[in-house]
């Protein structure tokens, strides 16, 4: 084997005496400061002060990661480096210890074994803090690693993320490269491919690599991008996932991932679920959301959450109201705790976005609004206290929660019907103009269909609901010319509804489904909804996009019945003064008719 280069931690190591319950389970030599150990069998991790993380198979003698835990947390911001490790090849800046805890709980399904360590990183112009959290369940063959970044200084920080490893697998210095398409997760085997190590993304990453050690070390010493490949020869590898991540100022988010070993590749990635404690705080994702993942499973609208909702004053009102443009609003969310222990600390984010958009992206089109952090007792539900939200803009919007918890951690990112800890509510109040005569309005909404963001593309269902229509109301879907024209020439469907010219009538008992939208990876579609009807009736009715037969994302429109202003308003009936305003308009036309008659009189005579 040949001699690696040396690795030095950035705490000073201490000399310390240590007894090995067996020699299996053997200690590394050069054991770091203030290490804590969890689990029996059949791992064993011990996790040091700077965030390192060793651990060891019960069937091997050494560990899984070279030395005394070559693995750990990295951050670059611009070019500056952060992390527990010095290589020779790159210098990286290490972050500073806050606190080291641990090992709590009773290393159950309900109460996994837990070391939390925190750290403060200060520089580059930032200030972020990073609270890691590794947790077991004694007997199974992985562990979970969160990492929950906040960010503490007054502007926005944009910062690459790593998780990375010099592997030192089943007592071997070397190994093959293995990756999983289907669940992101990296990693390698013995060269005879008996045993298999990887890291398996609970957050999906950006981007992944396994390679020699030094080029892994040699990426993230150069806040390089990894470049999505591995190495198929048995070699000194080394392996790393990587994340992008922009916070706001108090924004916070958390990476997870699970360290797993297997007999085979299959085997290795098969956790999906990651070590579960007594806490399970949510959000409901519909009037008939109970919790369970996904919530969609009764094809409910996901985008519906009762338990977000707006106020226009800080009145502690449970009913829901449009957010008004440029001035103070009210977010209120209500946070539920079905497990069987109190959380405590529970971080509540708020974010909007344009949700004109049926399935915006998370997180590139959304943006932070603001957080709170409370407690929930076991089995209870809490309203936090409001959040304040200054919107800058009218029409559709958005609002996202997301609930960043240590004792429960986000483990679906961005899938809101996949994960309890998110919620979003989708509203949008239309304003009717109210015809010059009569009493009917009309008024228009824009809902933007976006292509999945992969490299093909898809025919995605565009569907318009409206179960409690009034009979004289009429909407019309107005396509891009364009994509009517693909649409049509590629043979879509079309139910409950007809072709007026460019536009489509709604002819449905309660909807209009329009098939095989041909769109490209993340092509905007800005479709064009008109209704005219009663302004005296309320009404709502939802756009959704749909793929392969899943909602991929939807909006809500509501509209009311327009109540006439100036003298008068509240007592009179709609479309008096539109007509009184008419007969003025006629009389004074009637008026200037009658002094050009005159006019013209007076020069015949």
């Amino acid at each position: 084997m040949k001699r690696k280069r040396v690795l030095q931690f950035t705490l000073a190591v201490t000399a310390v005496i240590l007894l090995a319950t067996s020699p299996a389970l053997a200690l590394p030599q050069n054991q770091l400061p203030d290490t804590r150990e969890m689990g029996t069998a059949p791992l064993r991790i011990q996790v040091g002060s700077n965030a390192s993380v060793q651990v060891y198979h019960e069937q091997y003698m050494h560990g899984a990661a070279y030395g005394s835990g070559a693995s750990g947390p990295f951050f670059a911001i611009g070019t500056d480096v952060y992390g527990p490790l010095v290589d020779a090849g790159a210098y990286v800046n290490q972050l500073t210890a806050v606190s080291h805890e641990g090992p709590f709980g009773a290393g159950t399904a309900g109460d996994p074994y837990r070391i939390v360590t925190t750290q403060r990183l200060s520089g580059s112009g930032t200030e972020l803090t990073v609270v890691q959290t590794a947790s077991y369940i004694n007997g199974r063959s992985y562990f979970q690693l969160d990492w929950r970044i906040t960010n503490d200084s007054g502007s926005q920080t944009c910062f690459k993320f790593y998780h990375a490893a010099d592997l030192y697998f089943a007592d071997s210095d070397s190994g093959i490269g293995y990756y999983d398409p289907d669940s992101g997760a990296v990693g390698g085997s013995t060269q005879i491919e008996d045993w298999f190590m990887v890291f398996i993304p609970r957050t999906p990453a950006d981007h992944y690599r396994e390679a020699g050690y030094s080029d892994i070390w040699a990426d993230i010493g150069t806040a390089a991008d990894l470049n999505d490949t591995i190495n198929d020869e048995d070699i000194d590898n080394g392996a790393a996932l990587q994340w992008n991540i922009c916070l706001q100022p108090g924004e916070t988010t958390t990476i997870s991932d699970l360290w797993s070993f297997g007999q085979s590749g299959e085997a290795a990635i098969a956790p999906q679920e990651p070590p579960q404690g007594a806490v399970d705080v949510w959000l409901r994702d519909s009037p008939e959301d109970d919790g369970s993942v996904p919530s969609t499973q009764n094809n409910a609208a996901w985008w519906t959450s009762p338990d977000i909702w707006v106020r226009n004053q800080r009145d502690g009102g449970e009913q829901h109201q449009n957010p008004i443009r440029d001035q103070e609003n009210s977010v209120y969310a209500l946070v539920r705790n079905r497990g069987t222990e109190d959380a405590h600390d529970v971080r509540v984010n708020l974010y909007y976005a344009d949700a004109n958009q049926l399935n915006p992206l998370w997180p590139d089109r959304f943006t932070f609004i603001d957080s709170t952090t409370i407690d929930v007792p076991a089995g209870a539900e809490v309203t936090i206290d409001p959040i304040s939200w200054f919107p800058s803009q009218s029409g559709h919007l958005c609002l996202l929660v997301r609930l960043e918890s240590d004792q429960d951690p986000i483990t679906a990112e961005g899938d809101v019907p996949g994960d309890n800890n998110i919620a979003q509510r989708n509203v949008h109040g239309v304003e009717l103009q109210q015809h010059l005569f009569g009493n009917t309005g009309r008024g228009s909404v824009e809902a933007i269909l976006v292509g999945p963001p992969d490299t093909a593309s898809h025919d995605i269902d565009f569907i318009v609901n409206y179960p409690n229509r009034p009979p004289s109301l009429s909407i019309y879907i107005i396509l891009p010319p364009e994509l009517l024209e693909r649409w049509q020439n590629a043979g879509g469907t079309l139910a409950g509804g007809e072709i007026e010219g460019e536009r489509i009538r709604a002819t449905g008992d309660s909807e209009t489904a329009i098939g095989g939208l041909p769109l490209g990876p993340g092509e905007e579609a800005r479709i064009k909804l008109e209704i005219e009807g009663p302004t005296g009736e309320p009404f709502a009715f939802g756009a959704v996009g749909r793929v392969d037969g899943e909602d991929v994302g939807g909006n809500v429109y509501v509209y009311e019945g327009l109540t006439p202003s100036g003298p008068g308003a509240g007592g009179a009936p709609l479309g008096v003064f539109p007509i009184l305003i008419g007969l003025c308009c006629v009389g004074l036309v009637a008026v200037a008719l009658l002094v050009g008659v005159l006019f013209v009189l007076r020069r015949t005579k």
